[in-house]
């Protein structure tokens, strides 16, 4: 993921002798993905690799083609999206047994790794990302052995509300939310969602850590304060949720399992924008 923080902004302008301040703000200062950050993540960048966004998509044919957005430099035409092809086929080809559907997935994705990041969205509330609202993702085609691995992207909504685009009261994001294509498939084949909810279940044991959580809070609201002023109000609620989500992860994954509808249609049909 992004490295990021805090950053303090002031522009004054001035006009002969008088001078006025016209930004005196806090921003979030979140780390691109480019070439950098994939020197660092994975030894290779868009020379060797190939690099994809995608905002409001998916892997599906009619509406959602065309959706993602290639990054790589170079001629739009000639780039290679042989990969998206392959995986649309995967989760849309009909008959396929269980065995067959998650060979064809495992051929152009990192499926391991691919748990590891939809279980790390359920554990942060993620419900703007690509598992439950098909949005806010990357991923990279490693040339290291050719298959996709996905990166958070967008995390600007999370330990918090759910997904209230939905028609929910969007109290308490879900953690369980295989509603896009991949982990759709994958959840619907015994025994990656098995897979699935053990890697959740891990990493709520080994990494979901209130007490540490709640210190990162406060150190960043101490850091803010003189800024800011009081952010209680903000931040009481997130502290609530902290608190709160692994008693509704443990209930989600102990629970009987969820059903989640036939494929969706693309939101810009039935979203005004």
């Amino acid at each position: 993921a992004s490295r990021c923080n805090f950053a303090h902004v002031t522009v004054t302008t001035v006009d002969g002798p008088v001078e006025n301040t016209v930004v005196d703000q806090i921003y979030s200062h979140v780390e691109s993905i480019k070439d950098p950050f994939l020197r660092r993540n994975f030894g290779s960048d868009t020379d060797q690799g190939r690099l994809f966004e995608g905002t409001l998509s998916d892997f599906w044919t009619g509406d959602w083609e065309n959706t993602i957005e290639v990054k790589e430099p170079g001629d739009p035409i000639a780039r290679n999206t042989v990969e998206i092809a392959a995986l649309t086929d995967a989760v849309e080809t009909a008959g396929l047994s269980d065995a067959a559907r998650l060979a064809a997935i495992q051929a152009v994705v990192d499926v391991d790794d691919f748990l590891t990041f939809w279980a790390g969205e359920g554990m942060i509330g993620h419900w703007d990302g690509y598992a439950d609202d098909q949005n806010n993702f990357w991923f990279y085609i490693d040339p290291s052995d050719g298959l996709m691995r996905f990166i958070p992207w967008g995390i600007d909504d999370t330990f918090g509300r759910g997904n209230f685009l939905r028609g929910g009261d969007g109290t308490h994001a879900d953690a369980i939310v295989p509603r896009a294509a991949l982990p759709r498939r994958l959840y619907e084949i015994p025994s990656t969602k098995s897979q699935y909810l053990a890697r959740l279940q891990l990493l709520m044991d080994t990494v979901y850590d209130e007490t540490e959580l709640l210190a990162e809070i406060d150190r960043m609201e101490a850091l803010l304060l003189p800024y800011t002023g009081s952010l209680s109000s903000e931040l009481n609620p997130i502290r609530t949720w902290v608190n709160a989500h692994r008693a509704s992860v443990q209930a989600e994954i102990s629970g009987p399992p969820r059903g989640f509808g036939s494929q969706p249609a693309h939101y810009c049909n039935f979203i005004p924008f």
